[in-house]
């Protein structure tokens, strides 16, 4: 059996695999990726892609052709039916600090779109890079390790032939049925299944029958029917309709045919001449669970193979897409021999705690959309009138309207989505200042997200003026290696702080002084975001060191003397892995 030879193999060809071999690209790592099936999805998955996952995708190049496709969302809209009663209107528009704060804290506020749209345009580009082998319709059968390398049995299933796969390492990112994870004896931990849901793909003009335009759901509550029809941005007529099954009472995923599938479709609507056009029909389990460690030996775990999240809050995909993100630059840091190879533990120790949250998180917002008459999964309790013009039919509406205005946590997540950080991660240096939620009195720290540089944190987004004809995002800088972020007059010290050779210098790292206009700095801050967010407004001196993956690694507020200098050297060393025990 033949055996071919790669740096690092990427088991999975869904969004999380495709980018994690774009990631290796950047970083000049030769992978192998493998996908079983012959194309990218048809059935589509994840529809919010988030601020981080977009800043992301704007580093690999392609956030801009997810936008020229994307819905901005205006907000999500509850109803019985789309042609019953409104329940209510859970607006954007409502939360005028929250969308100030968004367009304030990024380059890339998210959107909706669809997981086809992304697969497509994720493939066509690892297709086109130079270190990336993509092979589809090659399925993985077999993965044996040792200390030296991991060896995989592969099957082209389109010549029926059988070979090997030797790899340094490799990043399964298979999805929720992982037969690598259960080869290699990762566990799922957490409770049992929430519920059942069935996933009908449809083309259908909704918005002809409701007032709203450019939500990105509709619930529906009637009893027949509750659900979410999950908007996938393009010509905004394609929906996923989730609705749940029930096991316990003999429904079985395979039931819904598409006759039945369509009967549960228009019960939604509540309309029976309106063209619809069922495309697929899929079946999922609602569970949040995550698995016991990321790492297995020289097995890394990525994606829905890394942990389940119930839908709600869109944080399966969007956690995945952090994932590798965090995971690539420190596989290349190891093979080209910059690194320990005892840097790629972080990998578990930074990003477990990131899912156990996501994964609760997403958990407590099923359990609190119910109150609401909508749900993914499970009965919904009293509704059984909610459709009808009677007095507990009027009640049942009203006390489901009260519901949804309680459901923030759910729809405005913006320190959710970028306010995680690697607070106690033993590559990163504090500083000494608090969390911003602690610092500030934040309460609700899911929907509130104050910019902040604590190291650990993901570096803030400011504008700069770097001389070209359009403005730079701070994060078009932290593309692929580390980054020194200098305040005031003695960038040039701080630069030359840095150690001249061994793994520091090997690694190497881009140097940037930022100032005021005129003052001659590489970068020029606009509008002072800068100096605010990174925390150097009332010091005329600073440093900020920023990982390849765009989080603060180490951060001072001194001059550039001797000890500072030695300061960031160690700095540099602890974030490569250089000081783990």
């Amino acid at each position: 059996m033949d055996t071919v030879k790669t740096p690092v193999l990427v088991i999975g060809g869904g969004p999380v695999g495709l980018s994690t071999a774009l990631h290796l690209d950047r970083q000049g790592i030769d992978c192998i990726l493998i996908e079983k099936h012959a194309t990218t999805a048809f059935h589509p998955k994840a529809s919010y892609f988030n601020v981080r996952t977009l800043e992301i995708l704007r580093i690999l190049g392609i956030a801009d052709e997810i936008y020229a496709t994307a819905l901005m969302p205006a907000g999500t809209a509850f109803y019985t039916k789309l042609c019953g009663y409104k329940l209510g209107v859970f607006s954007a528009m409502d939360y005028p600090e929250h969308i100030n704060a968004v367009m304030q804290s990024t380059a890339t506020p998210g959107c909706v779109s669809s997981q086809v749209v992304l697969e497509e345009i994720l493939h066509r580009h690892a297709s086109a890079a130079a270190h990336v082998d993509v092979r589809f319709g090659h399925e993985k059968t077999k993965i044996e390790q040792d200390e030296i390398a991991v060896r995989t049995t592969v099957l082209n299933r389109n010549s029926g032939e059988t070979f090997t796969i030797e790899a340094d390492y490799v990043v399964a990112c298979e999805g929720v049925r992982s037969s690598t994870r259960d080869e290699l004896g990762a566990k799922l931990l957490g409770p049992p299944p929430f519920g059942h849901a069935i996933n009908i793909y449809i083309e259908a003009d909704l918005e002809s029958l409701v007032d709203e335009r450019d939500m990105a759901l509709f619930w529906t509550a009637t009893p027949t029917a509750p659900g979410a029809f999950i908007a996938l941005g393009g010509g905004h007529r394609r929906y996923c309709f989730n609705t749940p099954y029930h096991p316990e009472r003999g429904e079985k995923p395979e039931d819904f045919d598409e006759t039945r599938a369509m009967e549960r479709v228009r019960a939604a609507i509540g309309n029976d001449s309106l063209p619809i056009k069922i495309l697929s029909i899929g079946s999922w389990v609602l569970c949040g669970q995550v698995v016991d460690e990321y790492r297995k030996g020289r097995v890394f775990f990525g994606g829905d193979t890394a942990h389940l999240n119930i839908p709600t809050g869109g944080f399966g995909f969007n956690t995945g897409m952090q994932e590798t993100h965090n995971l690539a630059w420190k596989l290349a840091a190891v093979l080209r021999g910059d690194a320990p190879e005892a840097l790629l533990d972080t990998y578990h120790s930074e990003r477990r705690p990131i899912a156990d949250f996501n994964v609760e998180q997403s958990r407590e917002n099923a359990v609190n959309i119910r109150d609401t008459g909508a749900t993914f999964g499970g009965t919904i309790p009293d509704n059984d009138e909610i459709d009808l013009d009677t007095p507990k039919g009027k009640a049942q509406r009203k006390a489901k309207a009260r519901a949804i205005v309680k459901q923030t946590k759910h729809f405005v997540f913006l320190g959710q989505e970028i306010g995680f950080g690697y607070w106690d991660s033993p590559l990163i240096t504090p500083d000494g200042t608090p969390h911003y939620a602690v610092e500030h009195g934040v309460e609700n720290s899911v929907s509130t997200y104050i910019p902040n540089a604590r190291p650990g944190a993901r570096a803030p987004h400011c504008w700069f003026d770097a001389g070209a004809a359009d403005r730079t995002a701070a994060h078009d800088l932290f593309d692929d290696g580390f980054v020194l972020l200098t305040h005031g007059a003695d960038g040039a010290r701080w630069a030359s702080a840095l150690p001249g050779s061994g793994p520091v210098a090997s690694v190497g790292v881009k140097r940037y002084s930022v100032g005021e206009e005129g003052s001659g700095a590489d970068l020029v801050d606009l509008g002072g975001s800068w100096r605010r967010d990174y925390g150097f407004a009332d010091t005329p001196d600073g440093a900020v060191l920023v990982r390849p993956d765009g989080h603060v690694a180490w951060r001072s507020f001194s001059a550039p003397d001797d000890t500072a200098a030695a300061e960031l050297e160690e700095a540099a060393l602890r974030s490569l892995g250089h000081r783990l025990e």
